[in-house]
């Protein structure tokens, strides 16, 4: 009895001092956290219950299950309302709060659940801060590339030949950008789609794509940018005339924007397939393969697809590309296992991104014929820019790749490393104080002497 007692004792004591025990979180700056994670946002629990009540004889390892509404995104794409599993005690590092509460968090995966703890909260006062929105950078020059910001509302910047920024707008934020013809308007897409007039970097429009849609890809169909098609989850939209319709109902992996039609990339099953679309048309199968893809690129307006799949990852890869206006196609053997491969296909550029036989990059002309190799490998997909391709490294480098190899050009704002575009010929930028903020309105409105000015923000 007396030994049965000592070992109760020491349980509940161990039970006390773990309960009793401050969780300890190492101080971060904010925008490291913000760089180093998928996402952040603030909300208000609007339910809390029990997911786990634990042991009952020893108590303080229960779990607990929260709903929160979003209200502010910093980074990422979040739902309206996501969930957080968490301990009921600080021994735990978790936290029991009530309904109501407002809390921000930094944390990695997509959601919309996680299981999170008192090290992934954060302070909503220094996210706003780290996050945007920025104050704009004025200044003129020559812009040869554009980037976007997925982080809070970063906006857009333009960057020289050199990679130094010229000017940015702090308006909108988004994971894809496209030039409009002729190259005095971009649209940055996200939740919703921001109009900026390149030549002063103003945001002239924005057009929301309505509850719980993402933008991930966008294409802008006329010059002021009032005629777009974009990629979401489960479909693509067009913003035209101030509206919002669906035009393709479907779920793919990877898709291609075109002026007039779009080529999509789904895996399912086992097998991979490859469809083109006409904008309010039905889809056509142009490519399948069994197996996972492991290389996709496409440009739907000279009607060219590069294509890679295998169901055998110890395999050597091999890859067609599909001439769609010809109806040919021809294979390439890449000479390596199909794992991690990435390509970036530049059918009118002089130069296209290979994975490299012996690691690095390959580097081939228009005809996917090896001009030269690079030890480097890119975070993303190189961009062709008024002759010159330039690609995303490690750390957020941007590098201007040439046959002969690959240099640093500039280092980039981690804060601000998003989606790069290239614009075929420099456009003249100058941007200059304003006193009054961007117009919010579709950038699909039409109306004489200006966009028609609509309520919201």
């Amino acid at each position: 009895m007396v030994l049965r007692a000592a070992v109760l004792a020491v349980v509940l004591s161990a039970v006390v001092a773990v309960d009793a025990m401050a969780c300890s979180c190492a101080a971060r700056d904010a925008r490291d956290r913000l760089h180093e994670a998928d996402v952040a946002w603030a909300g208000e629990v609007v339910e809390r219950r029990v997911s786990d009540a634990g042991d009952p004889r020893y108590g303080g390892d229960e779990r607990l299950l929260y709903t929160f509404a979003v209200r502010r995104v910093y980074k990422g794409e979040v739902p309206e309302h996501v969930e957080i599993e968490t301990g009921a005690s600080d021994g735990m590092c978790g936290f029991d709060v009530p309904v109501g509460h407002r809390m921000a968090f930094v944390l990695d995966g997509p959601g919309p659940r996680w299981s999170a703890g008192i090290c992934d909260t954060a302070d909503p006062d220094e996210l706003e801060r780290a996050a945007g929105p920025r104050a704009p950078e004025l200044g003129s020059g020559r812009a040869r590339l554009l980037l976007g910001s997925p982080y809070g509302d970063g906006g857009l910047a333009a960057l020289d030949r050199r990679g130094r920024v010229i000017a940015s707008t702090p308006r909108g934020r988004g994971r894809a950008v496209s030039v409009c013809p002729g190259r005095a308007v971009a649209l940055l897409a996200g939740r919703s789609v921001t109009a900026i007039r390149l030549r002063d970097m103003r945001a002239i429009r924005r057009a929301s794509l309505g509850r719980d849609r993402v933008a991930r890809a966008v294409r802008c169909r006329e010059r002021r940018g009032r005629d777009a098609v974009v990629a979401v989850a489960g479909g693509i939209l067009r913003l035209r005339g101030g509206g919002v319709t669906v035009v393709h109902r479907s779920r793919f992996d990877d898709q291609a924007l075109g002026r007039r039609r779009a080529i999509l990339l789904r895996d399912r099953d086992g097998r991979s397939r490859v469809s083109v679309v006409r904008y309010g048309g039905r889809a056509r199968t142009v490519a399948a393969r069994a197996g996972e893809t492991f290389l996709f690129a496409a440009d739907p307006d000279r009607g060219r697809v590069l294509f890679g799949a295998s169901a055998d990852p110890e395999a050597p890869a091999e890859a067609t590309v599909h001439d769609l206006r010809a109806r040919s196609s021809r294979v390439l053997a890449t000479g390596h296992a199909p794992g991690g491969v990435s390509a970036a296909y530049l059918a009118d550029g002089r130069l296209a991104v290979w994975p490299g036989r012996a690691g690095g990059t390959d580097l081939l002309d228009a005809r996917l014929e090896r001009v030269g190799h690079l030890p480097h490998t890119f975070d993303d997909r190189p961009v062709l820019a008024a002759g010159a391709l330039y690609a995303v490294g490690f750390d957020a480098r941007l590098l201007q790749v040439t046959p002969q190899g690959a240099r640093e050009v500039a280092p980039l704002p981690h804060r601000s490393a998003g989606p790069l575009v290239g614009l075929a010929r420099e456009v003249a930028v100058r941007a200059q104080p304003r006193a009054s903020q961007a117009r919010t309105s579709s950038p699909c409105s039409s109306r004489r002497g200006g966009a028609r000015r609509t309520s919201g923000r």
